[in-house]
């Protein structure tokens, strides 16, 4: 007479032969690590490029087109005035005085070819 598989089968085979259960768990561990490591390098990349254009991504070409920004640039600091406009000498001084402040912070924080 055939047995049929159930769990209470499972249950029997397994626990009056644990240490068949055990080996056939380590065959399965063996071969589920080689086929991770045969197929998932191929999957893995260090590439960071977005698939899509997020906004951030929409902002640096911005930035890009309109000020000239090279590739490399970790910050920029934009003033921006709700009164005054870029012919004001109040806008201009203030520019120069925010330029200057930035430039006093040393060589360590702000890079050259400012």
């Amino acid at each position: 007479m055939r047995r049929k598989l159930n769990t209470g089968t499972l249950a029997r085979a397994a626990g009056s032969h644990p240490w068949r259960v055990i080996g056939a768990w380590l065959v399965i561990l063996v071969i589920a690590v080689m086929l991770i490591g045969s197929l998932l390098g191929d999957a893995l990349t260090t590439d960071d490029e977005v698939t899509n254009n997020p906004e951030s991504e929409q902002g640096r070409t911005i930035l890009d087109e309109r000020l000239g920004v090279s590739e490399g640039s970790e910050e920029m600091i934009i003033v921006r005035s709700q009164t005054y406009t870029i012919d004001d000498v109040e806008y201009q001084n203030h520019v120069e005085a925010v330029f200057t402040d930035m430039i006093a912070l040393g060589d360590e924080v702000v890079l050259s070819g400012v």
